[in-house]
């Protein structure tokens, strides 16, 4: 389970990353990915994943998995939809 403090986030209390608005980073400062509009994006810019309504879909995937299930793995923190996917697709 990931959980947010601020723009941190921790794995096990670890923290293992960070959002700045639409920049994904990892704890070393590398930047992993990216947000724009309602998909992410790998930092080689490929699209990684997609949310469109309730559902979240990773590119590579057959199987959508809804905002519910992302908002149970990716707890705290007061992180957009979009932002939370994001967590999800990069640090689970």
């Amino acid at each position: 389970m990931l959980h947010i403090s601020e723009k941190d986030i921790y794995r096990d209390g670890t923290k293992i990353g960070w959002i700045e608005d639409t920049h994904v980073f990892a704890v070393s400062g590398n930047k992993v990915g990216y947000i724009s509009g309602n998909d992410i994006f790998a930092i080689s810019g490929t699209k990684a994943a997609y949310l469109s309504g309730d559902k979240l879909t990773r590119v590579g995937h057959d199987t959508p998995i809804h905002i519910e299930e992302v908002n149970k793995q990716v707890t705290g923190g007061t992180f957009s939809e979009i932002q939370r996917s994001a967590t999800f697709v990069f640090f689970s």
